[in-house]
């Protein structure tokens, strides 16, 4: 897993988070809820997201940024059977893209500013249909119990 992601291997889910994710959307929540605009709160948060970046992304947290990736950051997930991969732009990784968008749709109409039920740096604006891009595949594979891991990562990993 590369990047702020997520998967589920046989019903089983993993994520990827940032390593400051959490903090710096609490601390948004904490400011919206002191009565700070959700624009406002986004914008005091801006400088800590984007130190967070240049301190950590690549460095110590693996990302695609058109930079070379941080190998040793790649979290790997041996894997056969039903696999499911999407960007964090759905709250609430289901089984299918359509469940995963009804749910998506639900949480926009409740808590659009990622205050309540998912935290989260950013919330929906005007204009958006959505918090954040969203990416979903759904794949079968089956590896005979051997680890699925391709050899440019096996051999990149080691050397790195």
């Amino acid at each position: 897993m590369i990047g702020d992601c997520q998967c589920m291997v046989n019903g089983v889910y993993y994520d990827n988070n940032k390593p400051d994710e959490e903090r710096i959307a609490k601390k948004r929540v904490d400011l919206i809820k002191q009565g700070y605009s959700a624009n406002s709160a986004r914008q005091i948060i801006v400088p800590e997201l984007v130190k967070s970046m240049e301190e950590g992304q690549n460095k110590s947290y693996s990302v695609i940024d058109g930079f070379n990736i941080f190998m040793p950051g790649i979290k790997i997930i041996k894997a056969s059977g039903e696999i499911i991969m999407a960007s964090d732009g759905y709250p609430f990784l289901k089984g299918t893209l359509a469940d995963s968008e009804r749910l998506l749709q639900t949480h926009l109409h409740n808590d659009p500013q990622n205050i309540d039920e998912y935290i989260a740096t950013k919330g929906l604006v005007d204009g958006n249909v959505s918090f954040d891009d969203r990416s979903y595949i759904r794949f079968y594979t089956d590896c005979d119990d051997e680890p699925c891991e391709e050899p440019y990562l096996k051999e990149n990993r080691q050397s790195h």
